[in-house]
């Protein structure tokens, strides 16, 4: 499935930014790219990003199929802060680059999954 998510790239990060005016977090734009796909991820009620990502992925665990490898359009789970999942993306159609929303990176962006920064803080990979 080919995904047009280009117009996503650069929109600033925001901690529960809900929008592409003024900033999405990285749950909100995996939701945004799963409703392109015609998918519904459900939109927690959330204090703060880290926490919803580690409520959902270690005590939502039927969120979505445990992966042994990355697949197009699996959500990938980081351990920013070892032993804590606080970060998500969206593996891309090449199975090696996912996209997503990174306060240090200045908002979405696409990297590698076997850079340097990413490899050893992937928690898992997930699909929905």
């Amino acid at each position: 499935m080919k995904l047009v998510y280009e117009d996503l790239i650069g929109i600033p990060f925001l901690r529960n930014g809900k929008d592409a005016k003024t900033g999405l977090d990285c749950w909100t734009l995996a939701q945004e790219i799963f409703r392109r796909q015609g998918k519904i991820l459900p939109d927690f009620a959330h204090p703060g990003e880290t926490s919803l990502i580690h409520k959902i992925f270690v005590e939502n665990e039927d969120i979505g199929i445990r992966l042994d490898i990355p697949e197009p359009f699996c959500i990938v789970v980081f351990e920013v802060v070892h032993g804590y999942k606080s970060h998500i993306g969206v593996v891309l159609e090449d199975g090696n680059k996912f996209i997503h929303a990174w306060s240090k990176a200045g908002g979405v962006c696409i990297e590698r999954l076997n850079s340097p920064s990413w490899i050893r803080k992937i928690a898992g990979y997930y699909r929905i």
